[in-house]
């Protein structure tokens, strides 16, 4: 067999094996804390709303948020009530809500630190599109 083959065939094995310890370790429950740049955020256009925006983000941000990962692949969050299923590639946990079943809108992407105890993603603005505005963090 071709040396080289052979060195291949071990790096995709190698790789697989690494996919599937996420994927194994990852399940079960991690609690969620969101933190919000309120610099990074576009204002609101009068001051009460300003102030109502402000005292959101308070809310949101004293808030822990449970998610748990099933083995069958799929999740619960809350609050604030979502589910659907969860894959891993690489360091990434993909969590993708789901509505009766179906994929809904984009998938949430997590990247897992090396302990596999934290994981992460960063939002932008949602009406801005400035980097950096959200960060959702989960432990366990």
């Amino acid at each position: 067999m071709n040396k080289f083959f052979k060195v291949g065939v071990f790096g995709i094995a190698l790789a697989s094996l690494t996919v599937a310890a996420y994927a194994a370790d990852l399940s079960g429950t991690w609690k969620g804390k969101v933190k919000i740049d309120a610099s990074k955020l576009t204002h609101a256009p009068k001051a009460d709303q300003q102030q109502k925006m402000m005292q959101g983000i308070a809310r949101a941000q004293a808030m822990t948020i449970v998610l748990v990962l099933k083995p069958d692949h799929t999740f619960t969050e809350t609050p604030p009530g979502r589910s659907g299923t969860w894959s891993v590639a690489g360091n990434k946990v993909s969590l993708q809500m789901t509505i009766n079943g179906k994929p809904e809108g984009k998938a949430d992407v997590f990247t897992i630190a090396k302990s596999q105890k934290v994981m992460s993603m960063s939002a932008p603005d949602p009406v801005s599109g400035k980097a950096g505005a959200i960060t959702v963090t989960y432990s366990r």
